[in-house]
């Protein structure tokens, strides 16, 4: 049986002096975690745990390593925005399959082979992991992209709760009411990014696509993505969609490709959002009412 992606978490980039005192328009809807410092001293995290396993990683450069930066996936991105999403799989044979996969595609995105990551939580306690990232082939000619288009993958070599607590239920009990993940929204504005998008996803998942109902000039296709566990009385599963979006469009990050959120909650509907260190553009997460 083919491998099936499980969301992992999502990246939140933003400046430092945010990452240590962070608004209270996210404070007041969830419980933020310490993350710490990961281990090559460059970055640093706080954490927002879901019911479902998932988590925001709110993420900045630590101060002082500006050469450092450079060379980081991250380095050239603008803090403030979701930069980037993450699966994760049960073994690490899984993801030689999902690698082999996405070269058979032949789409022009591959993943690295895994590299050692890890970070000293607060209390002590060593955190192992492997990283696989997407890359493009430089023979296929592809453009456009900057990174995030297309998820990472991020497998335990330590126990995953001890990265991941979320099984701990004072680290879960949102103010928001938020519970899991609903959706992951990739808009894209160019076409050929679109359709290479639309192949490696169809690639990743093990299947194409459902096409979603949208304008004349707008596609949209969605997938089954899993999640460790279900929250809701629903399946273990979020969805993740791709748009490509109408010409003109308003739903534009100020780039070819962002990436949205919406959240299932045992609350009312609504959404939270703010600013996180770009004053021109709002993360945005809207609450979906679960049964």
């Amino acid at each position: 049986m083919a491998p099936t992606p499980i969301l992992d978490h999502i990246v939140i980039l933003v400046p430092h002096e945010i990452l240590t005192n962070l608004p209270h328009w996210l404070t007041d809807a969830f419980i933020v975690l310490e993350g710490g410092r990961h281990a090559d001293g460059v970055t640093e995290n706080k954490l927002i745990l879901l019911q479902d396993g998932v988590y925001f990683e709110l993420i900045a450069f630590v101060p002082g390593k500006e050469e450092e930066r450079k060379s980081h996936r991250w380095g050239a991105r603008r803090p403030g925005h979701i930069v980037d999403w993450a699966n994760t799989l049960h073994s690490e044979d899984d993801l030689e399959a999902i690698r082999d996969r996405t070269k058979a595609a032949n789409t022009g995105i591959q993943y690295t082979s895994p590299t050692p990551g890890g970070r000293i939580k607060p209390d002590g306690t060593e955190l192992k992991w492997i990283i696989s990232s997407p890359y493009l082939d430089e023979a296929a000619g592809l453009s456009g992209f900057e990174g995030g288009e297309a998820p990472f993958w991020c497998l335990d070599r330590t126990p995953r709760d001890n990265r991941v607590p979320f099984h701990v239920g004072d680290n879960v009990k949102h103010p928001s009411g938020a519970l899991g993940v609903q959706q992951v929204s990739i808009f894209v504005g160019d076409k050929g990014v679109f359709e290479t998008l639309k192949g490696t996803y169809d690639a990743l998942n093990g299947r194409g696509g459902t096409q979603v109902q949208q304008p004349a000039d707008s596609q949209a296709f969605s997938w089954p993505i899993g999640v460790l566990e279900s929250v809701g009385g629903g399946a273990s599963q979020a969805s993740l969609l791709l748009v490509q979006t109408a010409p003109g469009s308003s739903t534009n990050g100020g780039g070819d490709v962002f990436v949205t959120i919406s959240l299932k909650s045992n609350k009312d509907g609504g959404s939270i959002g703010g600013h996180l260190g770009d004053e021109n553009w709002k993360i945005q997460l809207d609450l979906k009412k679960v049964d």
